[in-house]
């Protein structure tokens, strides 16, 4: 921990291998599995958020139809486009 005389803040570390981890195991279990579990046909999706900056983001989405017939959308995973340039690159070699 850094010591400040009013706040202690944590490290970064504790945000990156702790709580951000716990935040997506949460959000894993309460929303994306109890939908999934409706869930008897699906389709993939992969989806490029491009930005002015240097950070494009990759998206993999799972659509399908809930027991009412309603359009559910979960995005499984994010990745920045970059490190997927890069990994499709190797595979191409």
């Amino acid at each position: 921990m850094h010591l400040c005389p009013i706040v202690v803040f944590p490290l970064k570390k504790f945000f990156s291998q702790k709580a951000l981890v716990n935040l997506v195991e949460k959000t894993k279990q309460e929303h994306m599995l109890p939908k999934l579990k409706q869930c008897y046909f699906a389709t993939f999706s992969f989806d490029l958020w491009m930005s002015k900056g240097a950070h494009d983001v990759f998206a993999v989405v799972i659509s399908f139809l809930n027991e009412r017939w309603h359009p559910q959308h979960i995005i499984i995973g994010l990745f920045e486009a970059n490190e997927i340039i890069g990994v499709i690159a190797k595979k191409i070699d």
